[in-house]
């Protein structure tokens, strides 16, 4: 195994042991963002999505997280990237998150979970809700001028909020 797969593995059970414990509960109410409500069980659907993409023995959702230097990376994600979803022939999704690994330990997990759940909520497996707040601010981002310095900067602030919202739960 390469350096650069060992530092990815590591760095992904890393973050499985942050997503294992799960005595919190998401709050039980709802909450309106954009017009979208957001339930308890929006917030669990989504957690449960990321534990599942994290788990080396669950195949269900082919999460593809890669370690890139800050030269490879956008100049507006120097801590994570999410690169979208490729299908292969097969007809297989593959969800693409790239993490630079010279971060400090809480900003890497934290930018491990903010691109791996931009990914999930883009594909649709932290549930409708989510995947419609992902597409409201994607929209929004594809408005921004070209010249605008954070082409992805409304999906940055959701990928913050769903982050702050599972710090709280761990």
């Amino acid at each position: 195994m390469s350096t650069k797969r060992l530092a990815s593995a590591l760095f992904v059970a890393g973050m499985i042991a942050l997503c294992l414990p799960t005595g919190a509960q998401a709050a039980t109410a709802g909450v309106q963002i954009e017009g979208v409500t957001i339930t308890g069980q929006d917030m669990s659907q989504l957690f449960d999505a990321l534990r599942r993409a994290l788990s080396p023995t669950d195949h269900s959702i082919h999460l593809v997280v890669s370690i890139r230097k800050p030269s490879e990376m956008p100049p507006y994600d120097q801590q994570y990237h999410y690169a979208g979803i490729t299908d292969d022939s097969n007809g297989n999704r593959s969800l693409h998150v790239w993490i630079n690994p010279n971060l400090a330990a809480q900003d890497e997990q934290n930018a491990l979970a903010a691109g791996c759940m931009l990914a999930l909520t883009d594909g649709g497996y932290a549930g409708t809700a989510f995947k419609t707040l992902y597409d409201i601010y994607a929209k929004e981002d594809a408005q921004l001028p070209v010249s605008a310095p954070d082409p992805f900067l409304n999906r940055h602030k959701f990928a913050a909020a769903m982050v702050a919202e599972f710090n709280a739960a761990r």
